[in-house]
């Protein structure tokens, strides 16, 4: 047995045989026969070691060094990086439009309301006690007043009343503090909101009385949906710098159903707003930089 030829695919063996046919003479056979490499030899037909096993080590697989390793994760880490501000841009994008569609089933809820109270806008007990901070509750809580007791107030007689489908239009997605409607669904369940405490949503009313000049409610002075002008209805809310919900503006809605995005120039508004919850429950009662929000938002010249 010897080799023909050699190819990459495998070889070509000759192979000569000798035989004695029926009538005794002496006959020889060659034959040609090509092995691949992937094949293993018969022990008749053995291949040297140098054609297969010193061919396999030479195509054996080999793997990453340390080196281009690192070199991988460092472009992966970079492009993550120059990918991360616009996701983050998308991000908040898509919340602050979600934010305007919750406004705007909130204004769908206020002109049924008004249509069925002549034009009226609801009540809000926190206005008429000058706590404008409060005026994002969706219920009074138990008050200094002992003889009232706890009722749904502002934006939370949408939900008694039903002129709204879903509490959860209440829940800005962008909010980052604990007043979310997932900490505070349950209390919906209630027919008249006479729970003790006082629940948030993420928007701030505006209230159906107007002010005057000095941000002091007008005895007797309603704004009314039936009047001409645009009115501000309803904003992000404004309690404090917790309940911001986004970090450069708050959407507005207006009387004609229509949601403007204000842009929080310089942080102003931001900075304006007390910085913890418990600031605005306790030695910052009265609520005036929401008042004074409300008044470079020209919330309440319209007669």
């Amino acid at each position: 047995m010897d080799m023909i030829r050699s190819y990459p695919g495998g070889r070509f063996l000759r192979i000569r045989k000798k035989a004695s046919n029926s009538e005794g003479f002496k006959v020889a056979f060659v034959h040609i026969r090509f092995i691949p490499e992937f094949v293993v030899p018969s022990p008749s037909c053995q291949i040297p070691d140098r054609s297969l096993a010193a061919r396999r080590g030479v195509v054996g697989a080999r793997g990453f060094s340390m080196i281009e390793l690192l070199v991988v994760l460092s472009i992966v880490m970079v492009l993550t990086g120059l990918l991360m501000p616009g996701i983050t841009r998308a991000r908040h994008g898509a919340y602050r439009l979600m934010c305007a569609s919750n406004l705007r089933q909130i204004g769908v809820g206020l002109m049924l309301h008004g249509e069925d109270e002549n034009g009226l806008l609801p009540d809000s007990h926190m206005q008429e006690i000058g706590r404008f901070e409060e005026m994002s509750a969706i219920n009074t809580g138990e008050t200094d007043d002992l003889s009232r007791r706890p009722t749904y107030d502002g934006l939370g007689l949408l939900w008694e009343k039903r002129y709204v489908e879903s509490a959860r239009c209440f829940y800005c997605p962008a909010h980052h503090h604990h007043h979310t409607f997932e900490t505070d669904g349950a209390y919906y369940e209630s027919l008249d909101g006479d729970f003790p405490r006082r629940i948030y949503s993420n928007y701030h009313f505006t209230g159906p009385c107007r002010l005057d000049e000095s941000g002091q409610v007008v005895p007797g002075g309603f704004r009314s949906l039936n009047r001409a002008g645009r009115l501000v209805l309803v904003t992000d809310s404004l309690r404090s710098a917790e309940d911001f919900n986004h970090d450069d503006g708050i959407n507005v809605l207006y009387s004609d159903g229509s949601t403007i995005w204000e842009a929080d120039t310089g942080s102003r508004m931001r900075r304006s707003l007390p910085l913890e919850s418990t600031i605005a429950e306790s030695s910052f009662a009265g609520g005036m930089w929401v008042a004074n929000i409300f008044r470079t938002l020209n919330v309440y010249d319209v007669d």
